[in-house]
Protein backbone atom coordinates (compact mmCIF):
# COMPACT_ATOMS: atom_id res chain seq x y z
CA UNK A 1 0.00 0.00 0.00
CA UNK A 2 1.76 3.28 -0.68
CA UNK A 3 0.71 7.10 0.72
CA UNK A 4 0.90 10.74 -1.21
CA UNK A 5 4.05 12.40 0.30
CA UNK A 6 1.96 15.35 -0.02
CA UNK A 7 -1.36 15.20 1.72
CA UNK A 8 -0.88 11.34 3.03
CA UNK A 9 -3.54 10.17 1.01
CA UNK A 10 -3.89 6.19 0.46
CA UNK A 11 -3.84 4.51 -3.27
CA UNK A 12 -3.50 1.05 -4.33
CA UNK A 13 -3.00 1.36 -7.81
CA UNK A 14 0.00 2.11 -9.77
CA UNK A 15 -1.90 3.47 -13.33
CA UNK A 16 -3.51 7.03 -12.06
CA UNK A 17 -0.50 9.88 -12.55
CA UNK A 18 -1.94 12.70 -9.58
CA UNK A 19 -3.04 12.42 -6.51
CA UNK A 20 -6.85 12.36 -5.98
CA UNK A 21 -6.84 14.49 -3.34
CA UNK A 22 -4.75 17.31 -3.23
CA UNK A 23 -3.68 17.12 -7.27
CA UNK A 24 0.02 17.20 -6.77
CA UNK A 25 2.34 14.42 -9.26
CA UNK A 26 1.85 11.75 -7.41
CA UNK A 27 4.93 10.51 -5.68
CA UNK A 28 4.14 7.60 -3.30
CA UNK A 29 6.15 6.48 -0.45
CA UNK A 30 5.60 2.50 0.70
CA UNK A 31 4.00 1.98 3.93
CA UNK A 32 6.20 0.61 6.50
CA UNK A 33 4.14 -0.12 9.44
CA UNK A 34 0.78 -1.31 10.26
CA UNK A 35 -2.23 -0.24 8.02
CA UNK A 36 -3.30 2.90 9.69
CA UNK A 37 -7.12 3.13 10.04
CA UNK A 38 -8.63 6.02 7.30
CA UNK A 39 -9.51 8.32 10.26
CA UNK A 40 -5.92 8.79 11.52
CA UNK A 41 -4.69 10.99 8.59
CA UNK A 42 -1.32 12.86 8.70
CA UNK A 43 -0.72 16.01 7.21
CA UNK A 44 3.56 16.63 6.35
CA UNK A 45 4.28 19.69 7.78
CA UNK A 46 8.07 20.36 6.29
CA UNK A 47 10.16 17.01 6.32
CA UNK A 48 7.98 15.22 9.01
CA UNK A 49 4.61 13.82 8.69
CA UNK A 50 2.12 14.78 11.45
CA UNK A 51 -0.91 13.10 12.43
CA UNK A 52 -3.82 15.78 11.74
CA UNK A 53 -5.34 15.77 15.27
CA UNK A 54 -1.73 17.03 16.52
CA UNK A 55 -1.64 19.99 13.42
CA UNK A 56 -5.31 20.79 14.95
CA UNK A 57 -4.03 21.05 18.67
CA UNK A 58 -1.01 22.76 17.78
CA UNK A 59 -3.03 25.17 15.90
CA UNK A 60 -5.35 25.87 18.94
CA UNK A 61 -2.94 26.23 21.73
CA UNK A 62 -1.23 28.76 19.41
CA UNK A 63 -4.46 30.71 18.76
CA UNK A 64 -5.25 30.84 22.80
CA UNK A 65 -1.17 32.43 23.24
CA UNK A 66 -2.94 35.34 20.65
CA UNK A 67 -0.42 34.22 17.82
CA UNK A 68 -2.62 33.78 15.01
CA UNK A 69 -0.93 31.23 12.92
CA UNK A 70 -2.13 28.71 9.86
CA UNK A 71 -1.12 26.06 7.55
CA UNK A 72 -1.35 26.88 3.85
CA UNK A 73 -0.94 24.68 0.42
CA UNK A 74 2.60 23.62 -0.24
CA UNK A 75 3.61 24.93 -3.69
CA UNK A 76 4.92 22.15 -5.87
CA UNK A 77 8.51 22.88 -5.95
CA UNK A 78 8.99 24.00 -2.02
CA UNK A 79 7.90 22.77 1.27
CA UNK A 80 4.45 24.06 3.65
CA UNK A 81 5.10 27.61 5.49
CA UNK A 82 3.23 28.92 7.73
CA UNK A 83 1.67 32.28 7.53
CA UNK A 84 3.51 33.50 10.64
CA UNK A 85 6.44 33.32 8.73
CA UNK A 86 5.26 36.37 7.04
CA UNK A 87 4.86 39.66 8.01
CA UNK A 88 1.56 40.87 9.79
CA UNK A 89 -0.37 43.70 10.07
CA UNK A 90 -0.56 44.92 13.20
CA UNK A 91 -3.06 43.82 16.14
CA UNK A 92 -5.12 46.80 17.19
CA UNK A 93 -5.04 44.98 20.75
CA UNK A 94 -1.32 45.33 20.97
CA UNK A 95 -0.88 49.09 20.14
CA UNK A 96 -2.86 51.05 22.49
CA UNK A 97 -0.74 53.48 23.45
CA UNK A 98 1.20 53.24 27.00
CA UNK A 99 -1.25 56.30 28.52
CA UNK A 100 -4.26 54.22 28.51
CA UNK A 101 -5.11 53.34 32.03
CA UNK A 102 -5.67 49.51 32.31
CA UNK A 103 -9.50 48.04 32.05
CA UNK A 104 -11.66 48.43 35.21
CA UNK A 105 -11.96 45.74 36.86
CA UNK A 106 -15.65 46.47 37.30
CA UNK A 107 -16.16 46.50 33.23
CA UNK A 108 -16.24 42.73 31.20
CA UNK A 109 -13.02 41.53 31.11
CA UNK A 110 -10.48 42.86 28.80
CA UNK A 111 -12.22 45.67 27.90
CA UNK A 112 -10.91 49.02 27.44
CA UNK A 113 -11.82 52.40 25.90
CA UNK A 114 -10.69 54.21 23.21
CA UNK A 115 -8.13 57.15 23.71
CA UNK A 116 -9.49 59.54 21.56
CA UNK A 117 -12.49 59.64 23.95
CA UNK A 118 -12.83 62.59 26.24
CA UNK A 119 -15.51 62.97 28.63
CA UNK A 120 -16.44 66.33 29.80
CA UNK A 121 -19.96 68.05 31.68
CA UNK A 122 -22.02 70.53 29.07
CA UNK A 123 -21.84 73.68 30.94
CA UNK A 124 -25.69 74.49 32.17
CA UNK A 125 -27.71 76.88 29.68
CA UNK A 126 -28.21 80.27 31.21
CA UNK A 127 -32.03 80.79 31.20
CA UNK A 128 -33.20 83.83 29.15
CA UNK A 129 -34.74 86.41 30.93
CA UNK A 130 -38.42 86.73 30.58
CA UNK A 131 -40.23 89.94 30.02
CA UNK A 132 -43.79 90.02 31.95
CA UNK A 133 -46.58 90.51 29.48
CA UNK A 134 -47.98 93.15 31.35
CA UNK A 135 -45.01 94.67 31.25
CA UNK A 136 -45.40 94.24 27.29
CA UNK A 137 -48.90 94.80 27.12
CA UNK A 138 -49.74 96.24 23.39
CA UNK A 139 -52.97 98.12 22.09
CA UNK A 140 -55.30 95.08 20.90
CA UNK A 141 -54.08 92.54 23.53
CA UNK A 142 -56.44 90.85 25.55
CA UNK A 143 -55.93 89.66 29.20
CA UNK A 144 -58.07 87.27 31.86
CA UNK A 145 -58.14 88.04 35.24
CA UNK A 146 -57.52 85.48 37.55
CA UNK A 147 -57.82 87.29 40.41
CA UNK A 148 -60.36 89.73 42.28
CA UNK A 149 -61.48 93.50 41.44
CA UNK A 150 -59.61 94.89 44.15
CA UNK A 151 -56.27 92.73 43.18
CA UNK A 152 -56.14 92.31 39.28
CA UNK A 153 -54.37 89.32 38.35
CA UNK A 154 -53.91 89.56 34.38
CA UNK A 155 -52.84 86.95 32.24
CA UNK A 156 -52.44 86.75 28.66
CA UNK A 157 -55.36 84.87 26.95
CA UNK A 158 -57.60 84.70 23.43
CA UNK A 159 -59.82 87.67 22.79
CA UNK A 160 -63.35 86.95 23.62
CA UNK A 161 -66.36 87.55 25.16
CA UNK A 162 -65.60 87.50 29.30
CA UNK A 163 -62.04 88.63 28.69
CA UNK A 164 -60.43 92.29 28.66
CA UNK A 165 -58.60 93.90 25.79
CA UNK A 166 -56.60 96.46 25.91
CA UNK A 167 -57.43 99.95 24.45
CA UNK A 168 -54.48 102.16 25.67
CA UNK A 169 -51.40 101.86 27.19
CA UNK A 170 -49.88 105.13 29.29
CA UNK A 171 -46.08 104.33 29.84
CA UNK A 172 -44.19 106.56 32.29
CA UNK A 173 -47.13 106.96 34.58
CA UNK A 174 -49.26 105.26 37.50
CA UNK A 175 -52.72 107.79 37.02
CA UNK A 176 -55.52 105.61 35.93
CA UNK A 177 -57.51 109.21 35.55
CA UNK A 178 -55.33 108.93 32.07
CA UNK A 179 -58.19 106.19 30.76
CA UNK A 180 -61.38 108.54 31.72
CA UNK A 181 -61.40 110.44 28.05
CA UNK A 182 -60.39 106.48 25.94
CA UNK A 183 -63.76 105.14 24.89
CA UNK A 184 -64.97 101.64 25.71
CA UNK A 185 -62.62 101.53 29.10
CA UNK A 186 -63.95 99.79 31.92
CA UNK A 187 -61.35 99.17 33.98
CA UNK A 188 -57.90 101.40 34.63
CA UNK A 189 -55.03 99.28 35.73
CA UNK A 190 -52.05 100.82 37.05
CA UNK A 191 -48.27 99.11 38.13
CA UNK A 192 -46.02 101.24 39.96
CA UNK A 193 -43.41 98.38 39.16
CA UNK A 194 -43.46 98.99 35.58
CA UNK A 195 -44.39 102.68 35.99
CA UNK A 196 -47.08 102.46 33.31
CA UNK A 197 -51.35 102.14 33.42
CA UNK A 198 -53.69 99.81 30.92
CA UNK A 199 -56.86 100.82 30.04
CA UNK A 200 -58.75 97.64 29.44
CA UNK A 201 -62.29 97.17 28.05
CA UNK A 202 -63.98 94.03 29.16
CA UNK A 203 -65.49 92.38 25.88
CA UNK A 204 -69.44 91.66 26.87
CA UNK A 205 -70.95 88.98 24.75
CA UNK A 206 -72.90 89.89 21.77
CA UNK A 207 -73.99 93.39 22.71
CA UNK A 208 -72.41 96.85 21.13
CA UNK A 209 -74.73 98.69 22.83
CA UNK A 210 -72.65 97.42 26.48
CA UNK A 211 -70.02 100.45 25.19
CA UNK A 212 -73.04 103.58 24.50
CA UNK A 213 -72.54 106.49 26.17
CA UNK A 214 -74.82 109.45 26.40
CA UNK A 215 -75.55 110.43 22.56
CA UNK A 216 -74.88 107.47 21.46
CA UNK A 217 -78.31 105.43 19.57
CA UNK A 218 -78.99 101.86 20.71
CA UNK A 219 -81.78 99.68 19.41
CA UNK A 220 -82.95 96.22 20.63
CA UNK A 221 -85.90 94.66 20.96
CA UNK A 222 -86.27 92.64 24.47
CA UNK A 223 -83.64 90.91 26.40
CA UNK A 224 -80.19 92.11 26.98
CA UNK A 225 -78.43 90.11 23.96
CA UNK A 226 -79.30 91.57 21.32
CA UNK A 227 -78.85 95.41 21.88
CA UNK A 228 -76.19 97.13 19.39
CA UNK A 229 -75.22 100.82 18.94
CA UNK A 230 -76.81 101.99 15.74
CA UNK A 231 -77.22 105.35 13.29
CA UNK A 232 -79.79 107.39 15.16
CA UNK A 233 -83.06 107.81 13.17
CA UNK A 234 -86.64 107.78 13.79
CA UNK A 235 -87.86 104.68 15.85
CA UNK A 236 -84.28 103.58 17.83
CA UNK A 237 -83.14 105.03 21.19
CA UNK A 238 -80.78 107.49 21.88
CA UNK A 239 -78.61 107.48 25.40
CA UNK A 240 -79.77 110.34 27.81
CA UNK A 241 -77.34 108.39 30.55
CA UNK A 242 -74.68 105.61 31.41
CA UNK A 243 -74.78 104.30 34.75
CA UNK A 244 -71.58 101.52 35.91
CA UNK A 245 -71.79 99.43 38.54
CA UNK A 246 -75.52 99.54 39.30
CA UNK A 247 -79.06 98.57 37.47
CA UNK A 248 -80.95 100.83 39.26
CA UNK A 249 -83.32 101.98 37.12
CA UNK A 250 -84.61 104.51 39.59
CA UNK A 251 -81.99 106.76 38.51
CA UNK A 252 -83.16 107.56 34.70
CA UNK A 253 -86.16 109.24 36.57
CA UNK A 254 -84.87 112.09 36.67
CA UNK A 255 -84.03 112.88 32.89
CA UNK A 256 -86.09 114.57 30.68
CA UNK A 257 -87.42 112.42 28.31
CA UNK A 258 -87.06 109.19 29.39
CA UNK A 259 -88.92 106.69 28.23
CA UNK A 260 -87.12 103.45 29.34
CA UNK A 261 -84.02 101.44 30.32
CA UNK A 262 -81.88 98.80 29.70
CA UNK A 263 -78.90 97.37 31.71
CA UNK A 264 -76.18 94.60 30.62
CA UNK A 265 -74.88 92.40 34.12
CA UNK A 266 -71.98 91.05 34.18
CA UNK A 267 -72.67 88.12 37.30
CA UNK A 268 -68.40 87.81 38.00
CA UNK A 269 -67.86 91.77 37.84
CA UNK A 270 -70.59 93.87 39.50
CA UNK A 271 -68.89 97.02 38.65
CA UNK A 272 -68.56 96.32 35.21
CA UNK A 273 -72.90 96.01 35.37
CA UNK A 274 -74.24 98.83 32.94
CA UNK A 275 -77.15 100.81 32.66
CA UNK A 276 -78.63 102.68 30.01
CA UNK A 277 -81.30 105.53 29.94
CA UNK A 278 -82.89 105.77 26.91
CA UNK A 279 -85.37 108.12 24.84
CA UNK A 280 -87.48 107.56 21.78
CA UNK A 281 -86.38 109.29 18.66
CA UNK A 282 -90.08 110.02 17.55
CA UNK A 283 -91.12 111.74 14.40
CA UNK A 284 -90.53 115.11 15.97
CA UNK A 285 -91.59 117.41 19.02
CA UNK A 286 -94.93 115.76 19.37
CA UNK A 287 -93.36 112.53 20.35
CA UNK A 288 -92.61 114.38 24.12
CA UNK A 289 -95.48 116.64 24.14
CA UNK A 290 -97.41 117.25 27.41
CA UNK A 291 -100.99 118.64 27.97
CA UNK A 292 -100.51 122.75 27.93
CA UNK A 293 -97.23 122.32 26.42
CA UNK A 294 -96.92 125.36 23.22
CA UNK A 295 -95.34 124.20 19.78
CA UNK A 296 -94.81 125.63 16.93
CA UNK A 297 -96.51 123.14 14.02
CA UNK A 298 -95.53 124.05 10.23
CA UNK A 299 -96.38 122.38 7.15
CA UNK A 300 -100.05 120.84 5.38
CA UNK A 301 -103.00 119.58 7.79
CA UNK A 302 -101.96 116.02 6.48
CA UNK A 303 -98.04 116.04 7.19
CA UNK A 304 -97.73 118.68 9.75
CA UNK A 305 -94.42 118.81 11.64
CA UNK A 306 -94.26 120.46 15.09
CA UNK A 307 -91.08 122.04 17.29
CA UNK A 308 -90.14 122.94 20.61
CA UNK A 309 -90.82 126.61 21.70
CA UNK A 310 -89.63 128.61 24.87
CA UNK A 311 -92.49 130.33 25.36
CA UNK A 312 -96.27 129.94 24.23
CA UNK A 313 -95.79 133.25 22.49
CA UNK A 314 -93.48 131.41 20.08
CA UNK A 315 -95.62 128.86 19.28
CA UNK A 316 -98.77 128.63 17.32
CA UNK A 317 -100.56 125.18 18.63
CA UNK A 318 -101.01 124.09 22.13
CA UNK A 319 -101.50 120.21 23.17
CA UNK A 320 -104.90 119.55 25.12
CA UNK A 321 -104.70 115.68 25.21
CA UNK A 322 -102.70 112.70 24.95
CA UNK A 323 -102.62 108.67 24.84
CA UNK A 324 -100.50 105.98 24.21
CA UNK A 325 -103.30 104.48 21.48
CA UNK A 326 -102.23 104.67 17.66
CA UNK A 327 -104.67 106.18 15.43
CA UNK A 328 -107.28 107.01 18.58
CA UNK A 329 -108.97 109.95 16.61
CA UNK A 330 -112.02 109.76 18.43
CA UNK A 331 -110.23 110.73 21.86
CA UNK A 332 -109.45 114.13 20.73
CA UNK A 333 -113.42 114.70 19.99
CA UNK A 334 -112.90 118.03 17.66
CA UNK A 335 -109.57 118.74 18.06
CA UNK A 336 -106.40 118.24 15.71
CA UNK A 337 -104.69 115.20 16.18
CA UNK A 338 -101.36 113.44 15.43
CA UNK A 339 -100.42 110.07 15.67
CA UNK A 340 -97.42 107.85 15.29
CA UNK A 341 -96.80 103.76 16.17
CA UNK A 342 -93.78 102.12 17.49
CA UNK A 343 -94.27 98.06 16.63
CA UNK A 344 -91.70 96.69 18.60
CA UNK A 345 -92.47 99.11 21.59
CA UNK A 346 -96.27 99.75 21.29
CA UNK A 347 -96.49 101.62 24.81
CA UNK A 348 -94.36 104.35 23.04
CA UNK A 349 -96.68 105.16 20.43
CA UNK A 350 -98.84 108.29 20.82
CA UNK A 351 -102.46 110.22 19.65
CA UNK A 352 -101.94 113.95 21.10
CA UNK A 353 -104.63 116.11 20.33
CA UNK A 354 -103.48 119.71 19.58
CA UNK A 355 -105.88 123.39 19.20
CA UNK A 356 -104.50 126.03 16.95
CA UNK A 357 -103.45 129.67 19.11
Amino acid sequence: MRFCIHCGQRFEDAVTRFCTRCGNPRQAVAQTGPARPLGARRVRVGSAALPLWLVCLMVLLLAGGGVTAALVKPSSTGPARSIADSPLPPSPWSTYPDSVPPADSSSPAGSRSPSHVTTFTAPTPTPTPTTDPVQAAQVGQCFGNTGTEQQVALKPTECGSGGFQVVRVFRGTTDRSSCDSVPRTSWAVSYDGYYLVLCLSYQYPHSTAYYATQGNCVYGTTGQSDWNQVTCQKGNFTVLARYSGTTDTSKCNSWTGYDRSEYFTVSRWPSLNVLLCLTMNYPDAMGHATKNECLYASGPDNAMVFRTVGSCGEGNVVVTGRTSAYDDTSFCGNDGWATWRQNDYPTLSYTVCFRRL
